[in-house]
């Protein structure tokens, strides 16, 4: 089995891959103590903005652009705002944020956090490699 989820974390998004693998044991003898081995890995990586449309950024990032408080009737000034976010996360404005890591990120190892268990940021200094 194989998924996948994406998320809002503070103020990036971020994919989680899950896969899972299952096999029967055939040999003789162990199967007394063991019928089938399990084994599991989870991934968490950072979604690239600049591949993601406008429409799907705003399906992602509803949740924060909801803590803005901006009324439904005022759609013009959420769409306008929204759109601001999603071009500074791309990198087309200045300030953006593309390309500024100092270092790649850490996946796995001792500084994974499970799926249920999204404390921090992927920007945090301790999921550099610098610091690893």
């Amino acid at each position: 089995m194989s998924s996948y989820f994406i998320i809002v974390q503070s103020f990036g998004i971020i994919r989680f891959d899950i896969r899972i693998w299952c096999r029967m044991i055939e040999a003789e003898g162990i199967t007394t103590q063991i019928e089938s081995a399990l084994a599991t890995a989870a991934y968490k990586s950072s979604v690239d903005v600049t591949k993601l449309s406008l429409n799907t950024f705003l399906i992602a990032y509803q949740g924060q652009l909801a803590k803005l408080g901006i009324p439904e009737a005022e759609w013009e000034k959420y769409l306008d705002t929204a759109e601001a976010m999603y071009d500074r996360l791309r990198g087309d404005r200045p300030g953006g944020v593309v390309g500024q890591l100092e270092a790649p990120l850490v996946i796995g190892g001792s500084n994974f956090v499970a799926p249920a268990v999204l404390t921090g940021t992927l920007w945090s200094p301790t999921t550099r490699v610098s610091d690893a």
